[in-house]
């Protein structure tokens, strides 16, 4: 059985970025594990989301192995943070499943209180000017 992975952004365009650099990055090491090692890797199924709500319902309805969530997407009641919103309900709903945060606007005291919360990796997105 593959593993499901959630990832959730408001951002259309960065969802597929991150679904297909998943899937290129875990292609790429079939490849190279493939031929020296002999075995196939099976390919996650990839879900996505691009509100909190629509995230929360994919939580609730289907069993996620991994969850990726970017911090600053509107939450279910217009708060700028519904990213913590999305850990609390996951949480809530599989204590071990493991969340990793993305974000484009870190702090240490935003990485600290995500990993408070229960993420288990805190990831700044680069920016693209420099």
């Amino acid at each position: 059985m593959p593993i499901r992975i959630l990832i959730v952004d408001d951002n259309r365009d960065t969802l597929k970025t991150y679904a297909r650099a998943i899937l290129r990055n875990i292609k790429a090491r079939e490849i190279n594990q493939n031929s020296s090692e002999g075995y196939i890797l099976q390919l996650p199924e990839i879900d996505e989301a691009d509100t909190i709500l629509v995230a929360k319902e994919k939580l609730i309805s289907k069993s996620f192995d991994l969850l990726i969530v970017d911090l600053k997407i509107p939450g279910s009641w217009g708060q700028e943070w519904g990213g913590l919103e999305l850990i609390s309900e996951s949480k809530r709903i599989d204590a071990l499943r493991p969340i990793i945060v993305i974000t484009g606007y870190g702090t240490t005291e935003l990485a600290r209180k995500t990993l408070i919360e229960g993420a288990f990796d805190f990831i700044e997105k680069s920016d693209k000017r420099n």
